[in-house]
Formats: structure tokens, C-alpha cells, sequence
């Protein structure tokens, strides 16, 4: 029988929409949220299961907290590896207790946690003095000190060398892993297993030519790609260079000799790269229309480009367990906008700035109709951007972050501005939206990105792709922004159920 909730203790909270909220728990402390608070007092001393009210009557459940749920919730500086992953790697790596692990890139420490947890020692390499405190407190956190006590971080770079040897195994998150090869051969012992986690095939190409070429170096250790493994049926599947390169691997091979069959290879493929629930709006629009190609700059200067890539923010949150990102820019102090798909049935939110720090935010305004949001993000400190009109014709930049990665730039020109009718972001009621066409390259996660034109000001925002025919995106024009700009954002508003 699991002991009483206490003061210290973590407490998962869960609503009767399923969104989850981490809190610790203090003998005066209150949990605040859109429906109410509720005192920490009617937790303590309780047990696990508990169902309690807030002062609105919103129902929780208590419960403690999982691995899993802690890695969501924790504090965190860099991307975290998220449960989907950890699990493959802990059984790729073959961690088992008292394994001499070095990790490098320790980011927030989700997956040092994970190894702490199966009994490894780990020792820790990162470039980053503050990501490397942040992984160490976390670490603590969860796991305590008997956790803390096999665990160590040091601020190091993992390519200029590893001062350890005798290694059981070696994991890798790093953008250029290939760099790790030569030291690793050393640092290994004989048996020794490299995992290295890289979720780009660009990223998945290099480092299996550096295996494939460090044969002799590498003899007696074992080299395994987990994203090879996961992609490596699509990849021999599409024409081209990547089938030739998963065909004629050797190291390809031996991936698809010796490990289980990879989960269905396209479903894998798009929980590495991130997938964008995009709105189906455009049932009057289908095909998508002839826009013609996406123009070949934006006309900003550097000056003014630089001034919107401080204004423009990653937004990345949790729903149901999935992991959700996009774009958004500021529109006033610490004020977010972004598509509201991109938080819709999340229990917490962070934007990230363009220096890679993150604010914790909180969503004013939901628009399930027009697919805005606003977030709240105190201390996010980035100037606002200017609001202007645009019409057809018109060129500029779309600047988002597609698939969750670093900020682009895509060029753009408005093809047509209609009112579209079609449904909301759940696809159940009819609404109409005004709408730019546009001829630009987008992909999933530039929803939410700011349309700015050669001045510098947001003329709309970005928030589908056409399915059917590649350069064509979607953007909400000024009208519907400014809408929901009037909208009353003193409060914390409900983000509605989960996309399917």
C-alpha cells in the first residue's frame, strides 16, 4: 500500500478531460488553474486516488507520478527526448544495472533519468554549463539522491575526446555524432554498444558512413542508428539516394538483420520529424488553386529581419500525451499569437525565444473558429511586432520553425484573399474565415508563423498547407487577428478537448 501524500511530494493531478498538471506539494500551497484553486491541504494525507474539487467544482484525480509524466512536466532549457523514444534507446543500448554509461548532450536529463532508473552509472558530457545544472536538478528531483549519487555531468565537448574508458556503452543526442566515432572506439570496451539518436537522415547518412569506414577501428563494438531502425523500411521504399544508401549499407544491413521488425515505417517517420494537425477549412476550396511559384526573395532587409527574428517564438506543448509545436510571434507585451491547433487540449505551454530560452505561458484567448490563440508569457521580454494591412499581390517572409526546428525564412506571395467557408479546428461547425492564398513552402510546425511584409509588420498569419499540391499555404488575413485581439485576455481560458 503506497504511503499518504506529504508535504515534498509530487502529485499528478488529473482532470476529467485527461490533461494532467504536475504539483508539488507545501502545507500552505494552492493550485491555480482556469476552474478554480484548489488547497494543498485536501491532498495531504491522503492516498493515491484520491478525487477532489476545486472551488468551481472542477474534479481531479491524485496521483503520483510516472517517468513518463515527469519528463512532460519537468523543467527544461533544451528539447527533451520524449517516452516514445527513451523506450527504444533503453533496449537498443541494452542498459542494465551498474552499465558505465557516457551520455553526451544531456539536454534536461529525460533520458539520464530513464538510464538512472534501469540501475546504470552514468556519466554525463555538455557543452552547456546550464543545461548541465538543469539535468542535474532534475535528476534529483525524481530520482533523489540515491539517483543523484550515480550520476555526473561535466561541462565538456564530447569531440575533442572522452576522458573515460573501459565503457559499457556510449548515447549519443548530438547534431554531428560521426565526430564521436574515433574517440568512442577507444573509449569502448570490447562488446561495447554506441547508440546515437538522430532524428534527420542527413544526420542518419553520416554517421553510418563513419561506421561503416571506422570497420577496423570499430571492431569488437557495436554501432546501432535508432532512427535507421525506425526509418529504415521507408527509406528503401522511396527512389532516389535513400534508397540506394539503405539498400547498400552495410551497416543498414546489419540493422535490418538483427533487430525486430521496426514499428509501421511512416508512423515512425512522423513522430521523429513532428507532424501539424492542419484545420480542414478549405471543402469549397479543393483542389488547391493554381498560385504559381513562391517568389524568389522576401524584400526585407537584413535590418528588418533581424528585428522580427527576436519578436518570433517556437510554441511547443503537450495534449493527451502528444507532444504538439508550432510558431507564433509577439504581437504586445509577452503576448503570443499562434494557430490555436497548436494548443488545443494542452495543460501547459512554453515558447521558446529565438536564444533558445524558454517562458512558461498560459492561453488567453482560444479561437477554435478562426484557429487563433493568444498566450500570456510573462518575462518572455521581445518587442512587439506592428499590425498592416495587405492585399494581392504583395511579397514578403513567412517566419515560423517547420517541424520544430531552427526558424526559416520562406518567401511569399499573396495569390488570391477570399472568404472560405468550412469548419472549425474540430471540424463540427460550419464558419467562413477571410483568407489569403498563398505561393510559399511551408510545412508542419509554421503554423502560427507571422506573414511580414518588407516593412516589418504582420499582415497575417500562417496556418495550413495545401494537401494536394505543393507551394500553396494558407494564412489568416489582419481582419481575423484583430478580431480576437478584442477579445477580453485578463483570464486563463479553457483549450478545449484534443485533436484527434
Amino acid at each position: 500500500m503506497s504511503r499518504p501524500f506529504a508535504a515534498g511530494d509530487r502529485v499528478l493531478l488529473i482532470d476529467t478531460k485527461k490533461r494532467r498538471y504536475l504539483v508539488t506539494l507545501t502545507e500552505d500551497g494552492q493550485f491555480h488553474s482556469h476552474a478554480g484553486f484548489l488547497p494543498h491541504a485536501e491532498l495531504l494525507g491522503q492516498g493515491e486516488g484520491v478525487s477532489v474539487r476545486s472551488t468551481m467544482g472542477a474534479r481531479y484525480t491524485a496521483i503520483r507520478p510516472t517517468l513518463s509524466d515527469f519528463v512532460f512536466k519537468m523543467p527544461r532549457g533544451a528539447q527533451v527526448i520524449y517516452p516514445k523514444d527513451l523506450g527504444p534507446i533503453l533496449m537498443l543500448a541494452d542498459i542494465f544495472p551498474g552499465a558505465r554509461v557516457l551520455e553526451s548532450g544531456v539536454g534536461s536529463g529525460a533520458l539520464s533519468m530513464t538510464m538512472l532508473r534501469a540501475g546504470a552509472d552514468v556519466t554525463g558530457y555538455e557543452v552547456r554549463e546550464d543545461f548541465a545544472e538543469r539535468a542535474q536538478h532534475n535528476v534529483t528531483a525524481f530520482l533523489g539522491d540515491e539517483g543523484a549519487d550515480r550520476y555526473r555531468v561535466e561541462v565538456r565537448d564530447t569531440y575533442q575526446g572522452i576522458e573515460l574508458d573501459d565503457l559499457d556503452r556510449i548515447v549519443l543526442d548530438l547534431p554531428e555524432p560521426w565526430q564521436v566515432v574515433p574517440h568512442a572506439a577507444k573509449a569502448l570496451h570490447p562488446g561495447g554498444i554506441l547508440v546515437a539518436y538522430t532524428p534527420s537522415i542527413l544526420q542518419a547518412r553520416q554517421l553510418r558512413e563513419a561506421l561503416d569506414h571506422g570497420a577496423g577501428a570499430l571492431a569488437g563494438m557495436v554501432g546501432i542508428i535508432v532512427l535507421l531502425w525506425l526509418i529504415l523500411p521507408t527509406m528503401a521504399a522511396v527512389p532516389g539516394w535513400s534508397a540506394r544508401q539503405a539498400r547498400q549499407s552495410a551497416l543498414a544491413g546489419w540493422v535490418h538483420e538483427s533487430l525486430p521488425e521496426a514499428p509501421d515505417a511512416f508512423l515512425a517517420l512522423r513522430q521523429l520529424v513532428g507532424e501539424d494537425r492542419f484545420p480542414e477549412v478549405f471543402d469549397a476550396l479543393q483542389p488547391a488553386p493554381d498560385v504559381g511559384p513562391p517568389p524568389a526573395a522576401t524584400g526585407i532587409s537584413a535590418e528588418v529581419s533581424e528585428r522580427v527574428v527576436e519578436s518570433t517564438v517556437k510554441v511547443e506543448g503537450v495534449a493527451c500525451d502528444r507532444v504538439q509545436d508550432g510558431s507564433g510571434f509577439v504581437i504586445a507585451e509577452d503576448l503570443v499569437v499562434t494557430n490555436a491547433h497548436v494548443v488545443a487540449g494542452e495543460d501547459s505551454t512554453e515558447v521558446e525565444r529565438s536564444d533558445g530560452t524558454r517562458v512558461a505561458a498560459q492561453v488567453v484567448a482560444f479561437d477554435a473558429d478562426r484557429d487563433l490563440a493568444l498566450l500570456s508569457a510573462p518575462g518572455l521580454d521581445r518587442p512587439a511586432l506592428s499590425i498592416d494591412t495587405a492585399e494581392v499581390g504583395d511579397v514578403g517572409g513567412v517566419y515560423g520553425h517547420p517541424g520544430g526546428g531552427p526558424l526559416e525564412i520562406s518567401p511569399f506571395e499573396i495569390a488570391q484573399q477570399v472568404r472560405a467557408q468550412g469548419t472549425d479546428i474540430y471540424d463540427r461547425d460550419r464558419i467562413e474565415r477571410d483568407v489569403f492564398f498563398l505561393a510559399t513552402d511551408l510545412a508542419p510546425g509554421d503554423s502560427g508563423s507571422a506573414l511580414i511584409s518588407p516593412d516589418g509588420d504582420v499582415v497575417g498569419v500562417a496556418f495550413a498547407i495545401a494537401p494536394d499540391q505543393d507551394g500553396v499555404g494558407y494564412a489568416l488575413t489582419d481582419e481575423e487577428l484583430r478580431a480576437v485581439l478584442d477579445l477580453d485576455l485578463d483570464t486563463v481560458v479553457d483549450t478545449g478537448p484534443c485533436l484527434n
